[in-house]
């Protein structure tokens, strides 16, 4: 064996190493439907909540994806409701944003 090939067996093991790298770092790091939705409703409900006077905290988000897609909001104190937070414009922004049809948001 000469130098040259030892040379050209490395670069192809290196090219083989760095495809499966890429190709399986790629399924891992896609964005998928639900993080975009949970995304979108995050920055929305956080810019609702800074305009109320007392301090909410956003406890939780679950997404039930289904024949009717919901979206359950529970909030720190739990005194607000949709109309509070005006869920309709956060529905119609998850709808523009997302390949859902419909979703239903929820509040406490």
């Amino acid at each position: 064996m000469n130098k040259g090939q030892v040379a050209i067996e490395s670069l192809i093991l290196l090219l083989v190493i760095m495809s499966a790298t890429i190709y399986i770092s790629g399924l891992y790091y896609q964005t998928h439907n639900s993080t975009l939705i949970y995304g979108i409703a995050r920055n929305y409900l956080t810019e609702k909540s800074n305009s109320f006077e007392e301090v909410v905290i956003i406890e939780s988000l679950k997404l039930e994806i289904g024949e009717v897609n919901k979206l359950k909001v529970t909030t720190s104190p739990d005194i607000y409701t949709n109309s509070d937070f005006e869920t309709e414009k956060l529905e119609e922004k998850i709808v523009k944003n997302s390949i859902l049809d419909n979703i239903t948001v929820s509040v406490n």
